[in-house]
């Protein structure tokens, strides 16, 4: 897994754009009832998939389309290796992740704001490189 470098900035000292935050919780709240994911596409290129069920959502940002990408994880996680959350994807496709590589909602929307202001990784979430399992 890949731990945040070059960047100290933590998630406490993070200033939060109260505006978007608000846009931000309303988009999360409208998907916390039913499993779904949202995506969040900035000018360069530069994507964050955010796939929410109930309060945990699991990240994944790419460089542009064709990336493997980095993926939340929760080091902090302590339940069933094998639990699942099953998500139903915008396209109608049907798909299960793992709990632990899930995200608690504030975290998340907090992270989605800092990739839409950056272009980057929140440094505060730990990330795992897709391209290598």
């Amino acid at each position: 897994m890949e731990q945040p470098s070059g960047n100290t900035e933590s998630e406490s000292h993070w200033q939060v754009d109260e505006k978007l935050m608000k846009e931000l919780h309303r988009t999360f709240e409208a998907q916390v009832d039913e499993p779904g994911d949202l995506s969040f596409e900035r000018e360069d290129g530069k994507l964050l998939d955010a796939f929410v069920n109930g309060k945990r959502v699991w990240l994944l940002y790419r460089q542009d389309e064709n990336d493997a990408g980095f993926s939340s994880r929760n080091p902090d996680y302590t339940g069933a290796k094998d639990a699942v959350l099953p998500y139903i994807l915008s396209n109608g496709q049907q798909d299960e992740y793992p709990v632990s590589w899930t995200i608690d909602l504030d975290k998340a929307m907090r992270a989605v704001e800092y990739f839409l202001r950056t272009g980057e990784k929140a440094p505060w979430v730990t990330w795992h490189d897709d391209y290598f399992p």
